[in-house]
């Protein structure tokens, strides 16, 4: 397993809903999930190495981030902020 929390960036961070987190790359590469209410994502079924993500959601800027999990047990991708589109 592997989660995620996806703020909208500034001041108040406030949580991002139904962002789609689709894996682009790594041994989990066609996996796909989306933030829940509170901002937060997870895949239950996940292989740990390499992997790069993609969060994407209409009127937002699209984030792609690598990351290597479950190194030293953190199998987390974290905090990964999210643009409002100008």
């Amino acid at each position: 397993m592997t989660e995620g929390y996806v703020p909208v960036t500034g001041a108040p961070a406030s949580p991002v809903p139904d962002v789609s987190v689709d894996v682009i790359e790594g041994r989990n590469a066609g996996a796909k999930t989306a933030t829940n209410a509170r901002g937060r994502f997870m895949f239950a079924q996940w292989i740990c190495g390499p992997a790069t993500i993609r969060l994407t959601k209409a009127g937002y800027e699209d984030v792609v981030v690598s990351r290597v999990t479950c190194e030293g047990y953190d199998s987390k991708f974290g905090t990964i902020a999210i643009t409002p589109v100008p």
